[in-house]
């Protein structure tokens, strides 16, 4: 949706006038203390740490739905799900199965509890489905010879700049809300390569606090420290 989209030539405008280049014209680049490189980088490595902490709720610009026919095996490979990337951390968001435009939802569970559900009552009853992931493959019980399901999952965050072919991506999929600890994380980025410790602490600690403020909002017992960032 428009909301879960930032321009990142004004990204890469916000970040110059932070970190105060000379010039904040994209197209005379004559005298930045910053090449166009050290500003995407310094994105995209933010943009990467901002992913892997924050709650799921503001990772919905990455959010992917594909539709699956579970293999004979029962089982179903994450790899397959999306042919143009990879599933963000394993991340599932959700399973449903559509049938007759009944949706049941399908519980995930961790495949320590697998015992425990073969063991009670639950296993095969018609009303409890859940999913599990085991060794990159996804599996359903009750076992069945295949299930046509609905698959809401995260992709890798769109990168801004894509080293492989060289393209930059027009927009930024951060949810708004990560914007400004994302022009945080990269001045701090920034600040680090002009040799500007004390700059770059106060940038990263502005960031950190918004963060957690963040998840906050949805009891996340996730406390980010300075520590765990490091140089990204």
């Amino acid at each position: 949706s428009p909301s879960q989209q930032t321009l990142v030539s004004e990204l890469v405008r916000l970040v110059r006038q932070r970190v105060e280049d000379p010039s904040i014209s994209a197209t005379n680049l004559d005298g930045l203390a910053y090449s166009q490189q050290d500003v995407y980088d310094g994105l995209d490595q933010s943009q990467k740490y901002i992913c892997s902490v924050v709650h799921n709720a503001y990772l919905t610009g990455f959010e992917a739905e594909t539709d699956i026919l579970s293999n004979s095996d029962g089982g179903y490979a994450l790899s397959d799900l999306d042919e143009n990337s990879t599933i963000y951390r394993n991340n599932i968001i959700s399973i449903q199965e559509v049938d007759n435009n009944i949706i049941t939802d399908f519980k995930k569970i961790e495949t320590e509890e697998l015992n425990k559900i073969s063991n009670s009552y639950l296993y095969g009853n018609s009303d409890s489905y859940y999913y599990y992931i085991f060794k990159d493959h996804l599996y359903f019980l009750p076992e069945k010879a295949s299930y046509s399901l609905r698959v809401r999952y995260l992709k890798n965050p769109t990168p801004i700049y894509n080293p492989s072919n060289a393209q930059v991506s027009e927009y930024c999929y951060l949810d708004v809300a990560l914007i400004e600890p994302l022009l945080d994380l990269t001045e701090a980025y920034l600040w680090k390569l002009d040799n500007k410790p004390q700059r770059a602490q106060i940038a990263q600690t502005n960031a950190v606090q918004l963060i957690n403020l963040l998840n906050e909002r949805f009891s996340q017992d996730r406390k980010v420290g300075l520590a765990d960032i490091g140089d990204n």
